[in-house]
């Protein structure tokens, strides 16, 4: 029987920071702490946020906050277009630990966005390399550690790439294409 081998799951609701906004969870860390973004009808904007045991804090960011280390180390992207799972948005990467935000700059363009960061502190993410933030074909993977932001390259020279996340050993993965 199937039954015996059945697994309990526990639905938690997060709540927004505005009672008439949305909200969506993007990562966690093992001790339970959720990030994402929350609409804040105070501002109008669509914020980075973290769940922390159940209630919400806003970073202070328009944006998305999308992963968080077991230090609670948050990464994500500012901007009105950080929702977008299509490209690169309008705003660049950023960390933000023990409450001190710091931009994370670009590989030489003028959008960025932090996918990922491992127990290390070391980041992952996309950053276009151009001019045009629309332009997604020219956008890179980056790794960030120690203040440097590092091109991870594509698999062509035309190409696009994007980390995703980083494991313990440093490695990442993504996707890419050229």
């Amino acid at each position: 029987s199937t039954g015996a081998n059945a697994i309990t799951y526990n639905i938690t609701q997060l709540p927004p920071l505005s009672a008439t906004g949305g909200s969506t969870a993007y990562g966690m860390n093992s001790s339970g702490q959720v990030v994402g973004n929350s609409y804040n009808s105070a501002t109008g904007l669509y914020e980075a946020v973290v769940w922390n045991n159940g209630a919400v804090i806003s970073l202070g960011v328009q944006g998305m906050a999308r992963a968080i280390n077991d230090s609670g180390t948050v990464v994500g992207e500012t901007g009105s277009d950080a929702a977008s799972s299509t490209g690169v948005g309008n705003g660049v990467a950023f960390m933000y630990s023990g409450g001190v935000y710091t931009s994370l700059g670009t590989l030489g363009g003028t959008a960025s966005g932090a996918w990922g960061i491992n127990n290390s502190g070391t980041i992952v993410g996309m950053s276009n390399i151009g001019a045009d933030p629309a332009n997604v074909l020219k956008a890179h993977a980056f790794k960030y550690s120690g203040g440097v932001m590092t091109d991870l390259g594509t698999n062509a020279p035309d190409g696009y790439s994007r980390a995703h996340g980083i494991n313990a050993a440093g490695e990442s993965l993504g996707r890419g294409w050229g």
